[in-house]
């Protein structure tokens, strides 16, 4: 695998775990579905992780699938049903409490590993839980308290690049908005699985797999110019914007819009923005956070809706957002570092933390 990454940097991952104690209603608001995930994490085991790893072409390198120890009888927290479910879907518990990777082992070996690869791009099909596992295998601790802190381990542990192919596909007429399960949005692309469903190395090839069909698929591409990624696509002859508009009560979709030009842009405020956003963060010149975002960086971490974006630190005229703290550290000379921007999240006005990750072009005087 430590080989494979150094030239197949798109790593797809799927998890396999004992269940839910916490079960989280589907129109909960973020921190309550947040408080439930920690819960359920901090309290029970990871028990199959699969990787599989390609290049942006789709080519596939080689699908891993690590199956840990996991035991039954002393293991306190689990859902039974979950178990039963896992059991009937090809996992044999008494291979994995005779042969199961111990967890500690393989935390220590896939950090070493990780860093050494930073420049990687992360795939999951609805995997929120399966980063959260991942973090908890990586820091080897409870997760954190806040949501804030948590997507901040998700940037040290995964770095800027992590994509939900899920999540990518609500801005799909085709792909019914992301209301379909990996194994019916594979059958819609005419991507065949290998291997058996709720398997974490079948999954994760089938996400990638997908991933890459969804990338070229001539069926979506004619009915729609729209991608979520963390770049713009510059196919088909002529220049594209990034765009961002409201897709939902807690959430932001980003997409790619043909365009000859973006001068006529430049100074106008659009009107789909947050009024509560407009004095937040100024691009030199006036242009808000939209226009910069357009002129310049990328939307990456969908999975999780907290959408971050890089605005070279020499446009930004108003940082009378920032707390203290962070003023005193933009001053410090360093590559990156991370803001709070508060956000209003539904109809009932509550707040959420999104992140912004400011390039650090020039040392603030």
């Amino acid at each position: 695998m430590d080989a494979a990454l150094h030239h197949h940097k798109v790593v797809s991952m799927d998890s396999e775990f004992p269940g839910f104690l916490r079960k989280t209603p589907r129109r909960s608001d973020e921190l309550s579905a947040f408080a439930d995930m920690k819960f359920n994490v901090d309290n029970m085991k990871i028990i199959q992780l699969g990787i599989t790893l390609s290049d942006e072409n789709g080519i596939i390198a080689g699908t891993w699938e690590f199956n840990f120890k996991f035991l039954i009888e002393t293991e306190v927290f689990y859902d039974p049903k979950s178990i039963e479910f896992l059991k009937e879907s090809g996992i044999d518990f008494e291979e994995l409490r005779i042969n199961g990777i111990d967890q500690l082992f393989f935390s220590n070996m896939f950090t070493h590993v990780l860093s050494r690869h930073r420049d990687l791009k992360w795939l999951t099909f609805h995997g929120l839980y399966d980063l959260a596992y991942m973090v908890k295998l990586d820091t080897k601790k409870p997760l954190p308290v806040s949501m804030l802190d948590f997507t901040e381990i998700i940037a040290t542990v995964f770095g800027c690049c992590v994509l939900d192919v899920k999540y990518m596909a609500r801005f799909y007429d085709d792909l019914h908005r992301g209301e379909l399960g990996l194994e019916k949005l594979a059958k819609i692309l005419g991507v065949k699985r290998v291997g058996g469903s709720h398997q974490a190395g079948s999954d994760s090839l089938l996400t990638a797999r997908v991933f890459a069909r969804m990338k070229t698929a001539e069926a979506i591409i004619k009915h729609d110019d729209r991608l979520v990624a963390y770049v713009p696509k510059k196919s088909r002859g002529h220049r594209q914007r990034l765009d961002i508009k409201p897709h939902s009560h807690s959430s932001l979709s980003l997409h790619v819009k043909s365009s000859g030009s973006m001068n006529e842009n430049k100074k106008r405020t659009p009107t789909d923005m947050p009024e509560e956003w407009w004095h937040k963060i100024q691009a030199k010149g006036g242009i808000d956070v939209k226009l910069a975002i357009m002129k310049q960086m990328f939307a990456t971490d969908l999975s999780t809706h907290h959408n971050c974006f890089s605005i070279p630190l020499k446009q930004i005229r108003d940082f009378s957002f920032l707390t203290e703290d962070e003023k005193r550290k933009l001053k410090e000379p360093k590559e990156k570092m991370r803001v709070t921007l508060m956000e209003p999240c539904g109809s009932e006005s509550k707040m959420w933390l999104r992140q912004w990750n400011l390039k650090v072009a020039v040392p603030m005087c």
